[in-house]
């Protein structure tokens, strides 16, 4: 697959002209999904620090209206499946995430801290 990277805190700063580039990047996703060069491969779409734009409307932190926004582009493009793209989010602080976002993911994968054997093999390597 293709691929297109951002993380979530490339939305913020975005303000009011957030919802247009969301709307931009998954109609971008559909149109190369469609070259001829592609091969109908699709998109792959990775949002690192998903939890910075797709957190919970109901929540005791105040999200803005503009971020609220953004978050309701990004169901309404994620609603239903699509052969365009496929959507991975990481994010820190799962537990943030609006619930209608887990809503629309097939899998959800947690991955611990590593013990510390598995700590001095990643410090050598």
């Amino acid at each position: 697959m293709d691929y297109a990277i951002m993380t979530g805190g490339d939305i913020a700063p975005l303000g009011q002209d957030a919802v247009t580039e969301l709307h931009k990047l998954f109609d971008w996703s559909k149109v190369n999904s469609n070259r001829v060069l592609s091969k109908n491969r699709g998109m792959l779409i990775f949002i690192d620090e998903a939890d910075a734009f797709l957190r919970k409307r109901q929540s005791y932190e105040h999200i803005s209206e503009t971020m609220r926004n953004a978050l309701n582009v990004f169901l309404y493009k994620t609603g239903t499946q699509s052969k365009d793209f496929m959507v991975v989010l990481a994010s820190n602080a799962p537990e943030q995430l609006d619930r209608a976002v887990y809503d629309r993911c097939d899998e959800i994968i947690e991955f611990g801290l590593p013990e510390l054997e598995e700590r001095k093999e990643i410090i050598l390597m």
